[in-house]
């Protein structure tokens, strides 16, 4: 497994027009506030049962 996953990391990631975008449904871009990726991030460490997020200050 851990051999599998190294060659995954060595191969170059695909870039430009080589990317197949039409089995992706992107939609129209969104844009978030800083508020709201804070609020995302709260949501997201509640559901893990993170209380102290002092680590994370960096995201904060």
């Amino acid at each position: 497994m851990r051999d599998y996953l190294l060659e995954i990391i060595k191969k170059p990631a695909p870039i430009g027009p080589d990317i197949d975008l039409s089995k992706y449904e992107l939609g129209e871009p969104k844009i978030y506030s800083s508020l709201d990726i804070v609020e995302e991030f709260n949501n997201i460490t509640s559901k893990l049962g993170i209380e102290d997020t002092s680590k994370f200050s960096y995201i904060q």
